[in-house]
């Protein structure tokens, strides 16, 4: 019964759904416009657009490594009285509603994580060397960080002790404690809106300084949180377990919330001095030799005022016995949890002003041009938030690869370590007129067998750059023109 009880927190935690990453392939170049404050309010000023507008946007991460899934190469064969039906897979027939997941059982804990953002109406506007405009976006996260296998197990398995579900407890094996890892379950949404603002400022050589600033309002939409810290079980016989510690803390917050937001950024464009813009220099390096940026992104929090939250403290007697029947059918999510925690022995509730601190994060770029539409872009984010605390918080990544770009046409093809520098992905993008999308984990795109994880994203950007673009493409052939006849003077 030892494992039931603390299973029991683990099948609230919908840790099967979970995982998280951004628009950060689109949001370098020429060409990423009011994208650009992603990553770096500075940028925004490097961008050709006299005007940008970004219509919509959707982006949607899943990750975890304690779960993967098999997916049929179709989604159906035929409609039979209105329902799909499956093709097969490795493991017989699927069905629609439940595709065929397995654990991943290795001996270590659970991280998983979970993003999704709606991109809103945003825009900005060159002025007098200023670019400035507006950004809206909502967002909502979750992730679970550090939750043991063997609780995973149990709870992936319903509980189910003739199933196995205990298998994995040293308690059942013989010995007489347990060890349960710290743990956080987290998770916040909020909406924002605010503005941005950036100025280029030449300097000599053609070179220029870039500094931006994007302030946001906030509107907390709720948050969950669950917490323990490391602790041992003892088995205390009749029923009992003994909790040594586990300082349990834990929130469910419907309430709405109000705080501040702000990115801060600087850029440096480099260029060679005017006398060495010789031979193929300009055909090489038109817009720049290079452009490198540094921001801080996501500052500030949401406060949310006299909330209720609960705490367990100190060593605690749990009596398990009956813990099935209590608890078989609490709510999914944090909210069960707290329904748990809530029957031990010196639970408490109190209230009191929670700040949840928004995903803060730093990030450096490198963008390197090598031929008149051909870049080498490389962004490093490292997350400013601790992985076990409740703040909303991004995974760091580094991410390196080639881009193509136009007026009218992008393509990237980066590869990215991400998931807090664990995972290494082939990621992609295309901007096709007004339409982009893209992926952080290509392989899912294309993989059906052994998923662990999924990221798109996809939307509506459009805006005018100076001239038009006929004008632009016979530029470019009367240039091509050009360095053709002086290729063939030269072999005269």
């Amino acid at each position: 019964m030892i494992n039931k009880k603390l299973g029991l927190l683990l099948c609230c935690c919908p840790f099967g759904i979970l995982s998280a990453q951004h628009f950060a392939q689109i949001t370098m170049g020429n060409y990423a416009g009011v994208h650009a404050a992603k990553i770096n309010p500075a940028l925004t000023a490097g961008s050709k657009y006299l005007w940008h507008v970004n219509l919509i946007g959707l982006w949607g991460n899943l990750n975890s490594r304690y779960i993967k899934t098999d997916i049929p190469v179709r989604q159906y064969t035929k409609i039979n009285n209105g329902d799909p039906i499956l093709l097969e897979n490795n493991n017989g027939p699927s069905v629609w509603n439940n595709p065929n997941s397995t654990e991943i059982l290795n001996g270590k804990s659970v991280n998983a994580f979970a993003a999704a953002m709606a991109y809103g109406p945003s825009f900005i506007f060159k002025i007098k060397g200023f670019s400035v405009g507006l950004i809206s976006d909502a967002t909502s996260m979750a992730r679970v960080r550090g939750l043991d296998e063997k609780l995973a197990h149990a709870g992936w398995l319903k509980m189910d002790t003739a199933n196995g579900s205990s298998d994995l407890f040293k308690i059942k094996q013989g010995a007489n404690s347990e060890s349960i890892s710290k743990t956080t379950i987290a998770t916040s949404r909020w909406a924002s809106i605010g503005i941005t603002a950036s100025y280029e400022l030449p300097l000599k050589w053609q070179r220029s300084i870039m500094i931006g600033l994007s302030l946001r309002k906030l509107w907390g939409l709720g948050a969950e949180f669950y917490q323990n810290d490391a602790f041992d079980v003892r088995n205390a016989g009749a029923g009992i377990m003994q909790l040594d510690n586990p300082n349990f803390r834990v929130g469910v917050i419907d309430a709405r919330g109000s705080g501040v937001g702000a990115d801060l950024g600087v850029g440096y464009t480099i260029r060679k001095r005017e006398y060495l813009q010789n031979g193929d220099y300009k055909f090489k390096h038109p817009d720049y030799v290079a452009r490198l940026g540094f921001s801080i992104l996501d500052l500030g929090s949401v406060l949310y005022q006299n909330v209720q939250l609960g705490a367990a403290n100190g060593n605690i007697a749990w009596n398990s016995n009956n813990a099935v029947g209590i608890y078989g059918n609490v709510t999914p999510g944090v909210p069960g949890i707290n329904t748990i925690i809530a029957d031990l022995p010196g639970y408490s509730i109190f209230r009191q002003n929670l700040r949840i601190g928004q995903p803060a994060r730093m990030a450096f770029t490198a963008d390197y041009q090598f031929r008149k539409h051909w870049f080498i872009q490389g962004q490093w984010v490292q997350s400013l938030r601790s992985a076990f605390g409740i703040s909303a918080r991004h995974p760091s990544y580094f991410m390196v690869g080639p881009r193509y770009e136009s007026d009218l046409f992008a393509f990237t093809l980066p590869v990215m370590l991400e998931y807090d520098y664990r995972a290494v992905r082939a990621a992609m993008s295309i901007r096709l007129g007004p339409i982009y999308i893209g992926s952080n984990s290509l392989l899912s795109v294309i993989k059906t067998r052994g998923v662990r994880d999924a990221d798109y994203f996809i939307g509506i950007a459009f805006g005018d750059i100076a001239g038009s673009w006929i004008n632009r493409l016979n530029g470019e052939k009367e240039e091509k023109a050009k360095r053709k006849k002086g290729r063939d003077c030269e072999k005269i």
